[in-house]
C-alpha cells in the first residue's frame, strides 16, 4: 500500500507540501515542483512561511487551516495564482498543504471581466448600476446623453435629479421615480418612457428599463436609451401617414411592375374600390378606353426612365361612372438612386372640367355676341334704307298698280329681316331697352291667361310664386319674351316625352335668393347680391351634355329646319346678360329640364299705374329738324321721308359737322335727330355740346344697337318705319310746345 500512496502523492495535479516540526517542509510532490519551478531539494528544509516569502515572493501568509489565494512568482519569474489550503488531521499530526493552480481560471475570469467592462462601456445605451435609489456606476454613453464630463457627476445621484420637475403626464418626477424604483427592487422589471434633463437644462425623451441584479440585494441595472430621434422620426412618420390618409387628393403606390401596394381613402372615395379589391392589381382597372394606348406607353417609358409624368385621364369608377382626373406619376428612389416604387397623385377634376366647359361656352357666346352685334348694326342701317324706301314707294302707288305687290313683298321681307336682327341684338345684349320697376309675379299671372293658346291646351301649367318677392328693374316686353321662349322650349320637350308619362307639365316658380361667394366659385359668370330667381321647368326628354353646351348658341336647334330658327334660347341668354343677370340649365336625359334665371333685385317698389296721362296732340309739321347720320343711304331716306311730312331738314354726316352747322346757324333748330354711334363724334357727345350752347334743344336718338341703356332718353330703334318716326317726332315737338 505504501507504493500506492506514494504514486498518488506524486501524480496528483495539486502541489502538496508536508509541514513537519517547527513548521519545516519535510516533503513535497512533483506537482509542487512543476507549479513553483523549484526542485524538491530546493523546497525541502524551508520553513513554510519562509518558502512563501523568500522563494515564492508572497508578502502575506495565512494560517494552515485557512484557504488562501496567493499570487506567486515562480523560479522562472512567471506569475501564477494558487489557492492554498491546509489540512491537519489532529493536533499531533503533520500538516498537509495543498497548492491548487488556478492561474488559467483566474486569467479567464479577468478576460471575462475585461470583456464585460468593454461591453458595458461600449454600449450605445446608457447603462447604470443603482444601489437602492442612487447610481453607483455608469458607462461612457451615460456621460454623453446627460451632457456631463465625469462619472462623479452621475454617481451618488438619483434618477429624478436628471429629470424636470414634472413628467409630460403632469406627475411629479421624484414621486413617480420612487414608485418605479421600489417596484423594480421588489423583483418586477419595469420598462417605461421618461423625460430626462441634460446638464444644460435641455430635455430629451428616453426609454428606461430597470431590472434587479440577481444575487445583489438592493442593486438595480438601469438601461436608458435616448429616443429623441426615434420619437421625432415616429412623429414624422405619423404625420406622413395622417397626411396620406387625410389627403384631399388620391394617392396610389405600386411596385416596379405597376401592381398596387397602397391606396389612400380618397382613392377609394373617388373610384369606389377598397384596398382589398385593388391590392396586387394594375391601375388599368380604371381604364375607360378613352385614353390611347400610345399615351399609356409614353407614361410607362417616362416613369421607368426616372422622370415625372403629368397628364389627364378620363377613367371609369367601380360603378361604371366616368370621371376626369389630373395625375402626376413619379418614380420613388432609394438612397442609391434605384427605383423601388411608383407613386401617383391624382385629383378628381370632373367638376373643374364642367366649369371650364361653362367658361369656354360663356367666352364663345361673348365672341358670337360681339360678332352678331356688329353685323346687326350694319344690317339695321341697310334695312332702314330698304324698308324705308319701300314704304315711301308704297305710299305713292295704288293697290292696283302692277308694282304694288312686288314692293309690298320687299317691305314685308324687310320686316322679317328686321325681326331676325332684333333677335340677334337681344342675344348680343345690344338691344335697346326701356327698363322700369316691375313685379314679375304680375307678368307671370297675366301670361298664364294666354299661354294655353301658345303652347297647347293639352299641357298642364303650374306656378309657385313667392308672396314676398323683390321688385326688379326690367323692360316688361323682354320679360315676356324670356318667359314665352322658355315656355315654348318646354312645350317642345314635353311633346317629345317618353311613353308612359301621361301628364305633360310645365312649372313656373319665383323666389328671392342671395348669391354668396361659395355659389360664385362653382358658377362662373355669377356675382354676389340679392336676386329674384324665376324658373321654368318641364318633365320632358331632357338634354345630354353636348346639347347643354350648345343650347344658347344662335341658330342651334334640335327641332329640324321647319320648326325653329334656333334663336329662342339665344335671345333669352342675351336679354338676361344685357340686364346683368345670369342663367343656368339643370337637365338630365329622360328627367326633364329646369332653366333658372337670376335677375338683380331692386329696392324700389312697383309704381302705381292707376293714373295715365293723355298722349300729346301730334304736331302739324313745318319745324326745322337737323338730321345727323353717318350712313349715306339711311341719311337720304330719312331726309326724303321727313320732307314729305312737311319738315325743314338740315343734314350732317357726323357730330362734328352737325356742331359746326348748329353753331353758325341763325335759324333755330326745333329737333336734332342723331345716330348714337358715329365716327369722330357720336350722338351723345354731340347732345352734350349743343345743350351747353342751346339748353332748350330737343333730341331724338337712333341706333342699330347701343352698348348701354339710355334711360330717360328719346330713342328709336333701327330699322324704323316712316310712321314710327313721325309719331316720335310729333310727341317730342308737341311736348316742347306745352
Amino acid at each position: 500500500m505504501g507504493n500506492l500512496y506514494e504514486s498518488i502523492f506524486n501524480n496528483t495535479q495539486d502541489g502538496i507540501a508536508v509541514i513537519g516540526g517547527h513548521n519545516m517542509i519535510s516533503e513535497c510532490n512533483h506537482a509542487l515542483e512543476k507549479i513553483t519551478g523549484y526542485s524538491r531539494n530546493e523546497i525541502l528544509g524551508y520553513g513554510y512561511a519562509d518558502f512563501l516569502k523568500n522563494i515564492l515572493k508572497v508578502r502575506e501568509t495565512a494560517d494552515f487551516t485557512e484557504k488562501s489565494r496567493f499570487r506567486i512568482t515562480t523560479k522562472n519569474n512567471e506569475k501564477r495564482t494558487v489557492r492554498v489550503s491546509a489540512v491537519k488531521p489532529d493536533s499531533d499530526a503533520e500538516t498537509i498543504v495543498y497548492f491548487h493552480d488556478i492561474t488559467a481560471c483566474t486569467e479567464m475570469r479577468e478576460k471575462d471581466k475585461t470583456l464585460y467592462r468593454n461591453i458595458f462601456d461600449s454600449a450605445n445605451d446608457a447603462i447604470l448600476i443603482m444601489e437602492d435609489s442612487k447610481f453607483t456606476d455608469c458607462n461612457g454613453k451615460t456621460l454623453e446623453i446627460f451632457g456631463v464630463s465625469a462619472k462623479k457627476d452621475i454617481i451618488n445621484h438619483g434618477l429624478w435629479e436628471f429629470s424636470p420637475a414634472k413628467q409630460p403626464d403632469g406627475s411629479d418626477s421624484f414621486i413617480k421615480a420612487a414608485e418605479i424604483i421600489n417596484t423594480a427592487l421588489s423583483g418586477t422589471p419595469r420598462r417605461f418612457y421618461w423625460k430626462h434633463k441634460k446638464a444644460d437644462g435641455s430635455l430629451f425623451d428616453t426609454e428606461v428599463s430597470l431590472n434587479r441584479i440577481k444575487g445583489y440585494r438592493g442593486y438595480l441595472l438601469a438601461m436608458i436609451r435616448d429616443i429623441t430621434f426615434t420619437r421625432q422620426t415616429g412623429e414624422q412618420l405619423k404625420k406622413l401617414r395622417i397626411t396620406m390618409e387625410q389627403s384631399p387628393v388620391s394617392i396610389v403606390i405600386t411596385d416596379l411592375d405597376g401592381n398596387i401596394e397602397y391606396i389612400n381613402p380618397k382613392f377609394s372615395e373617388i373610384t369606389g374600390y377598397s384596398l382589398e379589391e385593388v391590392r396586387g392589381k394594375n391601375p388599368r382597372i380604371l381604364k375607360s378606353g378613352e385614353t390611347s394606348d400610345g399615351e399609356y406607353k409614353k407614361l410607362w417609358e417616362t416613369i421607368t426612365g426616372g422622370r415625372i409624368w403629368r397628364g389627364e385621364f378620363h377613367n371609369l369608377k367601380k360603378n361604371g361612372q366616368l370621371y376626369w382626373e389630373s395625375a402626376v406619376i413619379a418614380p420613388v428612389k432609394d438612397d442609391n438612386g434605384k427605383i423601388t416604387n411608383f407613386i401617383g397623385v391624382k385629383e378628381d377634376i370632373t367638376e373643374l372640367k364642367r366649369l371650364q366647359n361653362q367658361l369656354i361656352m360663356a367666352q364663345k357666346m361673348e365672341s358670337i355676341g360681339n360678332l352678331t352685334g356688329g353685323i346687326a348694326h350694319d344690317f339695321n342701317n341697310i334695312l332702314t334704307a330698304i324698308n324705308g324706301n319701300a314704304e315711301l314707294i308704297l305710299t305713292d302707288l295704288k293697290k292696283g298698280d302692277p308694282l304694288y305687290e312686288e314692293i309690298r313683298a320687299i317691305y314685308e321681307s324687310g320686316g322679317k329681316a328686321a325681326e331676325l336682327v332684333s333677335k340677334l341684338l337681344a342675344f348680343s345684349r345690344r338691344q335697346i331697352i326701356k327698363p322700369q320697376i316691375i313685379d314679375i309675379n304680375t307678368i307671370i299671372d297675366n301670361l298664364f291667361s294666354i299661354l294655353p293658346r301658345i303652347i297647347g291646351e293639352n299641357i298642364s301649367l303650374k306656378k309657385k310664386l313667392s308672396n314676398t318677392l323683390y321688385s326688379i328693374e326690367a323692360d316688361p316686353s323682354q320679360i315676356d319674351q324670356i318667359l314665352i321662349n322658355l315656355a315654348v322650349n318646354a312645350r317642345d320637350a314635353v311633346n317629345n316625352n317618353l311613353p308612359g308619362k301621361t301628364e305633360k307639365l310645365i312649372s313656373f316658380e319665383t323666389r328671392n335668393v342671395t348669391i354668396t361667394e361659395d355659389y360664385i366659385i362653382n358658377h362662373p359668370g355669377s356675382y354676389k347680391g340679392n336676386f329674384v330667381l324665376f324658373s321654368v321647368s318641364d318633365n320632358g326628354t331632357g338634354m345630354d351634355e353636348d346639347v347643354k353646351r350648345k343650347v344658347f348658341e344662335p341658330f342651334f336647334t334640335t327641332k329640324g329646319k321647319e320648326r325653329g330658327t334656333g334663336m329662342g334660347l339665344s335671345t333669352v341668354y342675351g336679354i338676361v346678360k344685357q340686364n346683368h343677370g345670369f342663367i343656368y340649365i339643370y337637365s338630365e336625359m329622360n328627367r326633364g329640364s329646369v332653366f333658372k334665371v337670376y335677375w338683380p333685385a331692386c329696392a324700389e317698389k312697383t309704381p302705381d299705374k292707376t293714373n295715365h296721362t293723355e298722349r300729346a296732340v301730334p304736331a302739324q309739321g313745318g319745324e326745322t329738324i337737323m338730321l345727323v347720320e353717318d350712313d349715306e343711304s339711311v341719311l337720304r331716306f330719312t331726309e326724303r321721308a321727313l320732307k314729305t311730312l312737311g319738315y325743314t331738314i338740315l343734314t350732317a354726316n357726323n357730330g362734328k359737322e352737325a356742331l359746326s352747322l348748329i353753331t353758325g346757324d341763325t335759324e333755330a333748330v326745333d329737333l336734332v335727330i342723331s345716330d348714337v354711334v358715329m365716327p369722330e363724334m357720336g350722338g351723345i357727345e354731340l347732345a352734350e355740346k349743343i345743350r351747353e350752347l342751346k339748353p332748350e334743344t330737343k333730341f331724338l336718338f337712333t341706333s342699330g344697337y347701343t352698348e348701354s341703356e339710355l334711360k330717360n332718353t328719346n330713342l328709336i330703334q333701327k330699322p324704323y318705319s316712316i310712321s314710327e318716326l313721325s309719331k316720335y317726332i310729333e310727341e317730342i315737338i308737341s311736348e316742347g310746345k306745352k
